[in-house]
């Protein structure tokens, strides 16, 4: 209890996913009967194929390859965070119609926002996305990771969002246990589209936020959600954390956000 009576659900040990690579805990996932009854068919998608033990995968209701319009699941160990591998829900923001005329390739129309695109889906129902996130806080006793990434596209002969990337804006926040919104204390956005994030109090100033960006033609963005979990190549669970198999990953951090995987 705190000090004004209301329940604060105490922190749980940190997750550990017994999973060599992305890879490994994407496919066990995608194999559970509970996730094929509830899709028609989720593909398994490296970001490098010719990399697949050391890329990120994500499971997305598409096979096309990159799936930029599809709300999809997103498994990823990145290098700036040894040990972590980041289990969440991805949507991307294309480009906006304006910008038509300098993306004229077969290649570059792919960047383009058509109305199918999961990103309108969010922005619509983004106060159930506040909801999934806070109750996966409070059944799990975890944070949720809430990060926005990505800029402005001013060369459209060499954008890519499949290339190498370049330094970009990173926003992140958590969706606390205890119902709120955890801003965090400094973030890294250069690029003065994404000053918006500057605003951001609350779970109402973070929808205006993205609504805000969603109106300029020229950015793009990925928006996630989800948790980090612990993981080892070739280690059994350590002491003092809670191991949690496929199973567990759908039902305490995928399964409450599929409504975006479309």
């Amino acid at each position: 209890m705190n000090n004004k009576g209301e329940f604060r659900m105490i922190k749980q040990l940190p997750v550990w996913v017994p999973y060599d690579s992305p890879e490994d805990a994407c496919k066990a996932v995608g194999l559970l009967p509970e996730v094929k009854s509830k899709f028609s068919k989720l593909y398994p998608l490296p970001w490098n194929r010719h990399q697949p033990r050391k890329t990120e995968w994500w499971l997305s209701p598409s096979s096309e390859n990159p799936a930029y319009k599809y709300g999809k699941y997103l498994f990823t160990a990145p290098a700036a965070r040894p040990g972590r591998m980041l289990i969440t829900l991805n949507v991307e923001k294309g480009l906006g119609p304006a910008v038509r005329d300098a993306y004229r390739s077969p290649k570059g129309r792919r960047y383009l926002m058509e109305d199918d695109w999961c990103w309108h889906h969010l922005l619509r129902s983004f106060s159930r996305v506040t909801e999934a996130a806070t109750s996966i806080a409070r059944e799990t006793g975890r944070d949720v990771e809430v990060e926005l990434s990505g800029g402005h596209s001013l060369d459209p002969d060499s954008f890519d969002p499949q290339a190498p990337k370049p330094p970009q804006n990173i926003w992140r926040a958590r969706f606390t246990t205890d119902g709120t919104l955890s801003l965090p204390d400094e973030d890294r956005c250069p690029d003065k589209a994404f000053k918006v994030m500057a605003t951001v109090k609350d779970f109402a100033s973070l929808a205006h936020a993205l609504g805000a960006l969603d109106a300029d033609p020229w950015v793009w963005i990925d928006f996630f959600v989800g948790i980090p979990v612990e993981y080892a190549t070739g280690a059994p669970c350590p002491a003092g954390r809670e191991e949690w198999d496929a199973g567990r990953l759908w039902k305490s951090i995928l399964a409450p956000l599929a409504e975006w995987v479309r």
